[in-house]
This record gives C-alpha cells, sequence and structure tokens, in this order.
C-alpha cells in the first residue's frame, strides 16, 4: 500500500524532472520565393549570394562537410535530397563537438531569381547530433538545392552532466533501495 502511493506520488514528479531539458525548435527563415527550416538550430539567417550574413563574413569558421546531394562525408550527412521541395535529415558525428564549440549549417539553392535569397545560415544548437531540414520553392525562377554544408568554429566546452540528469539518478537509486527495504 505504501509502495502504491509513493509511486503515484514519485510518477508525476518524475514526468516534470524529465519534461525540463528542452532543445531548440524548428527555426524558419526566407522570402516569398524560397523557405527553409531546421530543427535543432538557434536562429536562422538569408543572404543573396555576393552580399554577406548578416554584415560579416565565414572567416574563423572551418568547412567541415559539403553535400550536393543524399550522402555523407566524414562528419556530416544529410537524406531526404529531391528536386524543388525536400524534406529530410542531416547529422553531425558526435567526433566533431570534441573538436568545436558552434556549428553553422548552410543551404545554398541556385539563382535565376536576382531579388531572392539563395542562401540560409543555421546556427545550429551546441551539442546537436541530427535533426530535420526543409526546403521550398515558392514561386520564381531557379532555386533548386544546390549544397549543404557544415562549419564549425571555437574549442568545444567542457561538458558537465545537467543537474536534472544527476537528481533523476539519485531519485532512482533512492526508490531501488527503498523497494528493497520494503521487500524485505
Amino acid at each position: 500500500m505504501k509502495t502504491s502511493l509513493l509511486l503515484r506520488i514519485a510518477a508525476p514528479i518524475l514526468l516534470l524532472l524529465l519534461s525540463t531539458s528542452a532543445n531548440a525548435g524548428l527555426i524558419s527563415c526566407g522570402d516569398s520565393y524560397r523557405q527553409a527550416s531546421l530543427n535543432s538550430a538557434e536562429s536562422c539567417a538569408t543572404y543573396i549570394l555576393g552580399s554577406t550574413i548578416k554584415g560579416s563574413d565565414l572567416s574563423g569558421w572551418v568547412k567541415e562537410g559539403e553535400l550536393t546531394g543524399n550522402g555523407n562525408n566524414d562528419l556530416f550527412s544529410v537524406s531526404g535530397w529531391g528536386n524543388e521541395s525536400d524534406i529530410g535529415t542531416w547529422q553531425i558525428d558526435g567526433s566533431f563537438w570534441d573538436s568545436y564549440g558552434a556549428a553553422l549549417i548552410t543551404m545554398h539553392v541556385g539563382g535565376g531569381q536576382k531579388d531572392a535569397v539563395d542562401n540560409f545560415v543555421w546556427v545550429v544548437t551546441p551539442d546537436s547530433f541530427s535533426g530535420t531540414w526543409t526546403y521550398d520553392k515558392l514561386s520564381g525562377k531557379g532555386g533548386g538545392l544546390s549544397n549543404i554544408k557544415l562549419w564549425g568554429s571555437g574549442t568545444p566546452t567542457v561538458k558537465v552532466p545537467e543537474p536534472s540528469a544527476l537528481l533523476l539518478m539519485l531519485i532512482g537509486l533512492f526508490f531501488l533501495g527503498f523497494t528493497r527495504r520494503v521487500a524485505k
């Protein structure tokens, strides 16, 4: 009886603790000609080829992967590549985060429309390993997906376990000990 009551009290607490760890959501950007989105990202910028990204260039960033279709290289892989409307997945190898503290994923689409966005840049949430992406050509000329690149910068951060993970482990050990004691 005591165990049943304890479990009814503990279950909502555990669910609440599990729900506190959150990831960045789907980030979309574009214009009336082209739209793209990426999840596990913190922000998105767009530009027209020949201009710069938010007033800067990619100096200081190291290109770690460039894909021109479905496939992978050492640190980056993409699937779902099609024609003018695409939806797919991306993956970053875990060793990438051993070398870098920040990541960008860029998407370049074909020109053909003078005033249309043809480059998208997402700041990837640190320590993200995979996610989904979409690309839609809404109107105008050109606009087929040309390439997707992974860029790295900075030094990796020291990984410290999340307090919620440690708390969950301690609660689990407590309940293990408690149920063992009740069973005797």
